[in-house]
């Protein structure tokens, strides 16, 4: 209920701007736009600063036992993840896509366009993921993963997020810039 609780807010906060962005006065919505562009660049510096503390917030992950860094036996495994999972996004862009191909107006149904259209779908979606890979070390966080090994493998989690975030987010932001 905890996650219901908090994506309702999400999407309540989301509607709210929708609504105000559609039907509101246009120089409001430009004043609330230029205030928020502000506020952005206090809570990104907040974002990835907390991001980057979850790194290491208690001594049982410090830099003291060693857990902090990617092991390099795991970053083939860890970029076959990431490969996979880009290709699962994919997939599902193009299935999501596919469905509305014959809902587009005629002008619109060229396989370029269609392809392009699910190109950038994909791209944008890229920094969505990094942001939701900063939730990596909640596992270890919480104690989520119960056992004898439940350390090492909350530990990997959190590793891997990170690692997902380095590499991602750069890639994001190249792609957005080159399409954009």
């Amino acid at each position: 209920t905890q996650y219901i609780q908090q994506s309702s807010g999400v999407l309540a906060v989301f509607a709210c701007g929708l609504g105000v962005s559609h039907f509101g006065p246009k120089a409001i919505v430009a004043d609330l736009k230029k205030g928020l562009e502000g506020v952005w660049v206090f809570a990104e510096i907040w974002l990835f600063t907390f991001t980057g503390c979850v790194m290491s917030f208690n001594a049982l992950n410090g830099p003291a036992q060693s857990n902090r860094g990617i092991n390099p036996g795991q970053v083939q495994n860890f970029l076959q993840v990431l490969f996979a999972g880009q290709c699962g996004r994919g997939a599902g862009i193009l299935f999501s896509h596919a469905g509305c191909y014959c809902l587009l107006p005629e002008h619109r149904r060229s396989p370029l366009y269609f392809c392009s259209l699910v190109l950038c779908t994909w791209i944008f979606q890229i920094p969505k993921a990094t942001v939701q890979a900063t939730l990596g070390g909640l596992p270890l966080q919480y104690h989520l993963i119960s056992g004898i090994n439940g350390l090492t493998i909350a530990t990997t989690i959190q590793q891997f997020a990170a690692f997902s975030i380095l590499i991602m987010a750069p890639l994001g932001v190249m792609l957005t810039l080159f399409v954009g």
